[in-house]
């Protein structure tokens, strides 16, 4: 085959194989999502507004939507899923309104735990992820602190969200002006192997990432090619090592 007939074999066969690749889902909700998680090959949870979820055991062959009591007013915006009968649920929103809380299940969405409220002003989450059972990594825009700087409020738990710990201000680095994050996905924060953790950044003049390697104890950040701005920078982010990973964005 030379590489014209190639080409156009390519082009011919290949979207036909990705279409049939996907296959669509009924779902009974009126609810938006933003954030999924998949532990394994047959379970994936869902997080969406109205504080609802979505879970299947299955492979997507059924789903079960539920909706967490006294959360009407939630929109979570990041899950981690653990397996099919754990997950975390992470809302996003203004904290004084009562939306910045972190749920947990253990029992296939049947119960849910809240095992954080905050009610600080400024604080509003963007991602929540779990090196393992035990540490996990939550963290929210910046709020100034005592010396009127702004630095992300970040919290992480060693005893699998049953209590957190904020990470000291000091041990950040400075944050551009109007620099945030995007709670859009829940990818704006990653992990990867057992300590490190990346956050990605948009609103400030460029789109920059911030990186620890001691499970969030202390922190770099470095500024990529994408330009940040009024809604703009970065929102996503997938790491495959310590060293390679994908940063995406825009406005």
């Amino acid at each position: 085959m030379n590489r014209l007939t190639h080409h156009l074999a390519m082009c011919l066969f290949l979207p036909f194989y990705c279409v049939a690749q996907w296959q669509p889902q009924a779902v009974s909700t009126d609810a938006s999502f933003r954030a999924v998680s998949a532990a394994g090959a047959d379970v994936a949870w869902i997080g969406g507004t109205k504080g609802t979820f979505v879970r299947t055991a299955d492979g997507g062959k059924t789903w079960q939507t539920g909706a967490v009591p006294d959360a009407q007013t939630c929109d979570f915006r990041d899950v981690q899923a653990v397996d099919a009968q754990t997950a975390y649920l992470m809302s996003a929103g203004p904290a004084e309104k009562g939306q910045a809380r972190i749920y947990k299940t253990t029992n296939a969405g049947q119960n849910w735990t809240l095992l954080y409220q905050n009610e600080q002003q400024g604080v509003f989450f963007d991602g929540i992820d779990f090196w393992d059972n035990q540490h996990g990594i939550v963290f929210s825009d910046p709020i100034a602190d005592a010396a009127g700087n702004k630095k992300w409020f970040i919290l992480t738990t060693d005893d699998g969200g049953k209590t957190w710990q904020r990470v000291p201000p000091a041990a950040l680095p400075a944050m551009e002006p109007n620099e945030a994050a995007f709670a859009a996905s829940g990818t704006s924060l990653v992990v990867e192997g057992k300590r490190h953790v990346w956050i990605a950044s948009g609103g400030g003049e460029h789109g920059r990432v911030f990186h620890s390697s001691d499970r969030g104890k202390t922190w770099t950040v470095s500024n990529t090619p994408l330009p940040g701005g009024e809604a703009t920078g970065l929102f996503g982010l997938r790491f495959f090592s310590d060293k390679i990973g994908v940063a995406v964005g825009g406005n």
